[in-house]
């Protein structure tokens, strides 16, 4: 099952015995994603960075989450607005 947020590429994963949120980095080419989990899953179940949170029902609150706790960063301006990058990708703010 795949749900865009916006316009950024976050999916639903659904399987036996758990269900995910998969936020993906919006940068071209770039292929890191974090799995935000409504509940604990087991190790087996992913093959990327996971952060679990009860509260993560939403794909809003999957990417909102990603980018608090996990260093990941929405776009602001122009083609980037709206979109999240992972903390490779991340541009500098006027606090860093």
């Amino acid at each position: 099952m795949s749900i865009q947020s916006d316009i950024c590429r976050i999916t639903y994963e659904e399987h036996t015995d758990w269900a995910y949120w998969n936020v993906k980095c919006d940068a071209v080419g770039c292929n890191t994603t974090v799995a935000v989990s409504k509940y604990p899953l087991p190790d087996n179940a992913y093959d990327h960075d996971l952060i679990d949170v009860d509260k993560a029902c939403s794909a809003e609150e999957a990417k909102d989450y990603a980018i608090r706790e996990a260093g990941w960063q929405l776009g602001t301006r122009g083609i980037q607005w709206g979109h999240v990058y992972c903390p490779k990708h991340r541009s500098p703010t006027e606090n860093e």
